[in-house]
């Protein structure tokens, strides 16, 4: 039987807005420092692959003692108020190069007891993409008629098979 290998997966893009000028998708990067040195001290936290955007980022994280994996130089590929999860479907793509199933995770997500060993099979057991689904206040997913409210979270999201890379990447917004 042929060995699946299987992984978790985060990521990091995006600049240190030091004064507040930018806003706040780019505040979220500041944030994302502490939830990062929550991770590290997180008995609990698997073991994961860190996809990055960005030379500082990489060094950062790797200074930190992370796995990384350097997916752009530049650490902002896509407008940051429009289209800044595309660089989170990116980390899925990446992922999805090098495993046949991945975890993604948000630095928030936070585990609070061990991974069970039958973490993969119950994943596995179901359909090929799993996530977290949110419920917002505001109609916010105007594509979804009488699910208005009910959006993927993209926190914790599986993926298996390596063909879905691609069908994330037709899926996702415009290329570069």
């Amino acid at each position: 039987m042929e060995d699946i290998k299987k992984g978790f997966v985060r990521g990091v893009w995006g600049i240190h807005d030091v004064d507040g000028k930018l806003g706040r998708p780019y505040s979220r990067r500041t944030k994302i420092d502490n939830d990062i040195k929550l991770a590290k001290l997180n008995p609990y936290a698997p073991k994961c692959k860190v996809y990055v955007f960005g030379e500082d980022n990489f060094k950062a994280l790797t200074d930190k003692g992370f796995d990384t994996v350097l997916i752009d130089k530049k650490p902002i590929c896509w407008d940051m108020k429009k289209e800044q999860y595309r660089h989170k479907i990116e980390i899925w793509k990446a992922g999805l190069q090098e495993f046949d199933e991945i975890v993604f995770l948000d630095w928030d997500c936070v585990p609070c007891a061990p991974i069970p060993n039958d973490f993969w099979q119950v994943l596995g057991s179901g359909t090929k993409i799993r996530t977290t689904v949110y419920m917002y206040k505001l109609k916010r997913a105007f594509s979804r008629p009488g699910h208005e409210r009910k959006v993927s979270s993209s926190t914790f999201v599986y993926i298996r098979g390596k063909e879905m890379a691609e069908k994330i990447g037709r899926a996702s917004c415009r290329e570069r």
